[in-house]
């Protein structure tokens, strides 16, 4: 994709100066920055607008049911801040915080980078491993901060193949038990894990 053309990534402001008084132009292959009669400006991959600019900063993306390679790949050249992947054929999206979503058929940014409208991946997955609701990050994470040293054992035993999640959010935390979990002899690791995490506790 040749976004090159008019300095890389877009903004609502870039790709109305990129515009100037047409109603659209050709970005590369099959992709173009049109026009709206609304005052939106969006990228139309094909026949779909994948991202719509509007007159208040905010963004929506939008794969249009076609959530494959190329368009994650023209996503992440048009909104560089907020990283477009797929984990085992689901589509995500990060905001400019580094916190994941999935990438559903439409998705709605505020003007300040942030995904509205949806709960984080992390927390909806914790959520439904600790039978509560956690609409925010941050009520996913003071639920782990808040956890014993058995409730965060058990819960990393529970997430198995969503442990990326775990790793990626909770860091400090988690990264002890996935290097444990990686190693034989898993007792003596444990007991390396318990330390470190109870001194980092009580530091708390």
């Amino acid at each position: 994709m040749a976004v090159a053309s008019i300095g890389g990534s877009l903004t609502y402001d870039k790709a109305l100066s990129a515009l100037g008084s047409r109603r659209e132009k050709k970005l590369g292959h099959n992709t173009w920055v049109c026009r709206r009669d609304d005052g939106d400006v969006a990228v139309m991959y094909h026949s779909t607008d994948i991202v719509t600019f509007h007159p208040d900063y905010s963004v929506t993306v939008c794969t249009g049911g076609w959530d494959t390679v190329t368009t994650r790949g023209r996503l992440n050249n048009i909104l560089p801040d907020h990283s477009v992947y797929s984990v085992d054929r689901c589509g995500i999206i990060e905001d400019v915080e580094g916190t994941a979503y999935w990438l559903n058929s439409s998705v709605e940014i505020d003007s300040k980078g942030m995904i509205t409208g949806q709960i984080p991946i992390f927390a909806e997955k914790l959520g439904t491993y600790l039978k509560k609701d956690f609409p925010t990050m941050a009520e996913a994470k003071q639920a782990i901060k808040d956890s014993s040293l058995d409730q965060m054992e058990k819960l990393w035993g529970k997430f198995r193949g969503d442990r990326v999640f775990l790793a990626h959010h909770c860091v400090e935390t988690f990264l002890p038990l996935a290097l444990a979990s990686s190693k034989t002899g898993n007792e003596q690791w444990m007991k390396v894990i318990r330390s470190r995490l109870s001194s980092t506790r009580e530091a708390a």
